[in-house]
């Protein structure tokens, strides 16, 4: 049996703007949460997220907190660079003792 054109079920982003659509959400987040489901779905070949098991969402999760560790320490890595760049033209350190203090 073919289900005509209005009859089909609405794709997951759809029902996902939808929903967010009916909970007044803003259009920024609306996108951001679109995004964030694009990237996992994406990441797993296209397969439907109810489809994947617990391993597999969490193998996202950490992708995403390695990604997140990596940008940190190039972050903590150019700060550093900086400071000593500063150090090396004013003949001071930027702190007292020399100490990198991190926000």
């Amino acid at each position: 049996m073919v289900l005509s054109r209005d009859k089909r079920k609405p794709k997951l982003l759809d029902e996902v703007r939808f929903t967010l659509q009916a909970k007044h959400y803003s259009l920024r987040t609306k996108e951001a949460y679109v995004n964030w489901i694009k990237r996992f779905i994406f990441f797993h070949g296209k397969q439907h997220p109810l489809e994947l098991s617990e391993k597999q969402i969490n193998r996202f999760l950490t992708y995403l907190a390695v990604q997140a560790l990596g940008l940190e320490n190039r972050i903590v890595c150019e700060n550093h660079t900086g400071v000593r760049s500063k150090e090396r033209v004013i003949k001071k350190p930027p702190y007292p003792h020399g100490l990198l203090r991190f926000a």
